[in-house]
């Protein structure tokens, strides 16, 4: 659920807050298995166009390593059955392109591991642009003068989960039992960056 008022500067722009889960690190050698996104167009939340409602799943790829699959939970048996990422490359890159894409670190981890796989497939993205909030985190607490010691890292003070906490949003869907799945941490994503801005605490220029 949306929680914050949507930003006037997006009411005539298209957003596609995202975040996948994956079976490791590392772009070239790692595979995609999930994503989840919430589509804002003209100030009016949609679904995740294509993609079976909000979230999907993929097959293909080595098992998740285990300290990455405690942090997803998801089980290889759960994505037998679907499609890999590289079967719908095309349908995400048409999806993502000519948007802006919202992430939570995505500028260092889900787009170079999203672009990765989609130019392997012969459809990068194009003509995007990005919003990565913690990199507005990161900015935010230098202006007001915090010290922040995890500028260097992502776990610490400024995860997701942690930031939701610091600001009195949900994390982890309704139940709260969903945290670090894709479609919960993108819905999660947003809520953070428009809490910023709605509270003065970032400006964004689009």
């Amino acid at each position: 659920m949306i929680e914050q008022p949507i930003p006037d500067i997006f009411k005539d722009k298209r957003l596609v807050a995202l975040d996948i889960e994956t079976t490791g690190l590392h772009p070239k050698y790692n595979t995609i298995i999930e994503i989840g996104g919430v589509e804002i167009v003209n100030g009016e939340v949609r679904n995740f166009k294509g993609m079976d409602g909000f979230t999907k799943m993929f097959s293909g790829g080595h098992s998740s390593m285990y300290l990455v699959r405690k942090v997803h939970r998801i089980k290889d048996k759960e994505r037998q059955k679907c499609k890999t990422f590289m079967e719908c490359a095309k349908g995400i890159s048409d999806y993502l392109s000519n948007s802006i894409i919202v992430t939570h670190n995505g500028n260092a981890f889900d787009i170079p591991m999203i672009q990765e796989k989609l130019t392997k497939a012969g459809c990068p993205l194009h003509d995007f642009k990005s919003i990565d909030t913690l990199q507005l985190v990161r900015r935010m607490r230098k202006k007001e003068g915090i010290e922040d010691d995890d500028e260097k890292r992502v776990g610490g003070r400024n995860t997701l989960g942690n930031l939701c906490n610091e600001f009195g949003l949900a994390y982890g869907g309704e139940g709260g039992d969903k945290a670090h799945r894709g479609f919960e941490d993108a819905e999660a994503c947003l809520n953070v960056l428009f809490y910023l801005m709605n509270n003065g605490r970032v400006e964004v220029s689009i």
